[in-house]
């Protein structure tokens, strides 16, 4: 039997997070475990060295995260001079690593080379990983380094000295093994041609965008551009072209596909077309494959306030993924996402066109016509600002909510039918209490700052223009939410009686007792106002959308 595969643990190095991460992406549970370094490194390895793997930062960096997570636990006294300069630490990475050949381990990565790292990982493990999600990736080297001052970190690298010659014979071993791996990966031989990519991200109008490059497929083709066919669900939601690049391992969970990559990139340079688009959210949590596959490309990415995205997401997850925890509101806002892709492509080095999704920064106002300028390209369809994806209105997003928790699936898509047209017309509506609307605006502003000075593929002015131009939907506290959802229980109750039943059984089944009480009572009374001119017309109505 095969033994098992060891990363070695180096206090302040970030290699646990790393590993967690690792097995995230593994579909065979390849046996990984953490093994401290002082361990390892002193015992005969024989011909088993190639199944010890290491990740390791910058000597600076390591010593600030092992004293601010000390501070933490109150287990840190004095300043961080006083940390760095104890004898004990002085060269503890040389000390500890003493004797080991760093060019013979199977695995080394680097913290400042996450994404990266996770690929180099691949050969090691022998897997291919599955996608992953770019926070899991997202490199914090360049953040704790901007928190040590220039006179700490000259000093460190003064008396730190043999750790400095250690990092970066590590350094020299990572960089000429990614080099070998991308020259075996690297899929940008069409040097003549354009490969654009949108990533998304998710809740960002992309199902829209779809929509529109599906149906003109012609039109794009006459421009020298191809947009592969895909599928669009009975919610006109699509997951894009995501499967020709991505292959499904098994678990729900999807895989970059080499082969794919090279059948796609092979057919487009024997074809006429001057333009290869494709468009996918999953391509989102694809990043490190992609940028590694097709560092030439030109890759779009949409950024939606982080307020509005946030929820908009818990929509989706209700409406979607059967969520029934109640919306929780936040200490801190960030541009979570916008940081992560901003990170990944900085360890890549490639080229990411950010657009602003607020109708005064878009083209014409439209989304589309953003979309199709990024190809120099217009459009005059009159469908082009159709809305994919509508939200429920607050009644329809508790009542579903409440029921994800009991109701068979067959059920749940007929309940959330008829909740996407109960909520047709409905004005939007915030789950954010406003007093912490003003807080994280004041975080975002700070954030975006950052975020500005250290991408330069960014527009500082627009991503404050973004932030300036957010006004929050009016805020419903949850005693309006559940009145709200009284009435879809009513309207429900006269406008779809068999399905109220089929609801209220399950409620009882279940023992989720109000729901069953609240909806016998609208049950039991579903002919009592039948004769109102308004409730004949919207049942009329209903029952022929369900038609």
């Amino acid at each position: 039997m095969a033994q098992a595969l060891s990363l070695l643990s180096v206090p302040g190095t970030d290699s646990r997070r790393f590993l967690q991460t690792l097995q995230t992406c593994l579909s065979s549970g390849t046996d990984i475990s953490l093994t401290e370094a002082a361990e390892v490194v002193n015992q005969p390895h024989g011909g088993e060295v190639e199944r010890l793997g290491i990740f390791l930062c910058d000597p600076a960096v390591r010593l600030k995260q092992s004293y601010d997570g000390l501070r933490q636990q109150g287990k840190a006294t004095g300043t961080f001079a006083d940390f760095y300069s104890k004898p004990a630490r002085i060269n503890y990475l040389s000390k500890q690593l003493a004797g080991l050949d760093i060019s013979s381990l199977g695995f080394v990565g680097l913290q400042e080379s996450y994404a990266k790292s996770l690929l180099m990982a691949e050969i090691w493990t022998g897997e291919r990983l599955s996608t992953v999600s770019p926070t899991k990736v997202k490199c914090v080297s360049h953040q704790v380094l901007a928190t040590i001052s220039t006179e700490d970190y000259a000093e460190i690298q003064r008396i730190h000295a043999q750790d400095y010659t250690l990092y970066a014979q590590v350094k020299s071993v990572f960089e000429q093994c990614y080099e070998n791996y991308q020259r075996q990966t690297d899929k940008s031989n069409v040097t003549d041609k354009r490969l654009l990519l949108h990533l998304g991200p998710p809740k960002t109008g992309t199902s829209a965008v779809q929509s529109w490059l599906l149906k003109n497929r012609s039109m794009l083709r006459r421009s020298g551009i191809e947009y592969p066919q895909h599928h669009f669900d009975e919610n006109g939601i699509s997951s894009g072209n995501f499967t020709v690049l991505l292959s499904n391992t098994g678990d729900d969970k999807w895989a970059f596909d080499d082969d794919k990559a090279s059948r796609l990139v092979g057919d487009f340079a024997r074809s006429d077309d001057k333009t290869l688009l494709l468009s996918s959210e999953h391509f989102f949590y694809s990043l490190p494959w992609l940028f590694s596959r097709f560092p030439l490309a030109h890759y779009i990415f949409y950024i939606r306030h982080p307020l509005s995205l946030l929820e908009s997401n818990y929509h989706q997850h209700v409406k979607r993924h059967r969520a029934d925890y109640e919306f929780l509101q936040q200490d801190k806002a960030t541009f979570e996402q916008l940081s992560a892709v901003s990170d990944i492509a900085r360890q890549f080095s490639v080229s990411v066109t950010y657009r602003y999704l607020e109708r005064s920064l878009l083209v014409n106002g439209s989304l589309i016509d953003d979309f199709l300028s990024l190809m120099s390209l217009s459009s005059e369809s009159a469908d082009k600002s159709k809305k994919v994806n509508t939200q429920y209105r607050s009644g329809a997003l508790e009542l579903m909510r409440v029921c994800n928790r009991f109701l068979q699936s067959h059920v749940i898509d007929e309940l959330d039918r008829f909740l996407q047209f109960v909520s047709e017309s409905q004005p939007a509506f915030s789950l954010i209490e406003p007093d912490r609307v003003v807080t994280f605006q004041r975080q975002l502003a700070e954030q975006a700052r950052l975020l500005t000075s250290g991408d330069k593929q960014l527009d500082a002015d627009k991503l404050q223009t973004l932030l300036s131009q957010y006004t929050q939907p009016e805020y419903l506290s949850e005693t309006a939410r559940i009145e709200d959802m009284q009435e879809c229980l009513r309207l429900l109750a006269e406008c779809k009686p068999a399905l109220a039943r089929s609801i209220l059984e399950q409620a009882k089944k279940y023992h989720e007792q109000k729901v069953a009480e609240q909806l016998s009572v609208y049950v039991s009374a579903k002919y009592k106002n039948y004769h109102f001119p308004f409730l004949r017309n919207l049942t009329a109505r209903i029952r022929r959308y369900f038609r």
